[in-house]
């Protein structure tokens, strides 16, 4: 089960993680597998690249941040402190925002949040969702300085501000 999926600053491959086996997978374009990368991780949501080497991972149950360097397979999790005791709706999407070093994930529902994140991640702000039943996905848009936020349940793509403010 595909849970997340990125693609690199050229647009040749894409990286997906898997919420069964907790891998990342690099893909062609096309879908065929490159290569896996094995992760022991805790129901992995959501994928983002940030350079060559290195992608984010999200944990939704321990709500954690994880940078993952594809060449060392090492990683570093960041645990995010913020209001959600519900483990099962917890983080689910993450984007990097190139520009200026900041990063978005979501808190899928209960409650359905935007959080913006220093580069440290730490929490800058956090944003109250409120357009969908619940945000699963996200991407951020680095020409048109926005955000795509996709809703499983609700069956909808949402192009939203760095705010999570609903525009379309």
């Amino acid at each position: 089960e595909a849970s997340g999926l990125t693609i690199n600053a050229g647009g040749t491959t894409l990286y997906s993680v898997s919420d069964n086996t907790s891998n990342i997978y690099e893909l062609a374009t096309d879908g065929t597998v490159i290569k896996e990368y094995v992760y022991n991780g805790n129901d992995v949501e959501g994928i983002s690249m940030v350079s060559t080497n290195k992608i984010l991972l999200v944990e939704e149950r321990t709500k954690e941040v994880i940078e993952y360097d594809l060449s060392s397979k090492n990683y570093i999790k960041h645990k995010i402190i913020y209001s959600n005791n519900d483990s099962n709706n917890g983080l689910e999407g993450i984007a990097m925002n190139l520009n200026d070093n900041t990063i978005f994930i979501l808190n899928e529902k209960n409650p359905g949040l935007l959080m913006r994140l220093r580069s440290d991640f730490s929490i800058i702000e956090s944003y109250d969702l409120d357009f969908a039943s619940d945000y699963s996905g996200i991407f951020y848009d680095k020409d048109l300085n926005i955000l795509w936020i996709l809703s499983d349940e609700s069956k909808t793509l949402n192009k939203c501000s760095l705010t999570g403010v609903l525009i379309q």
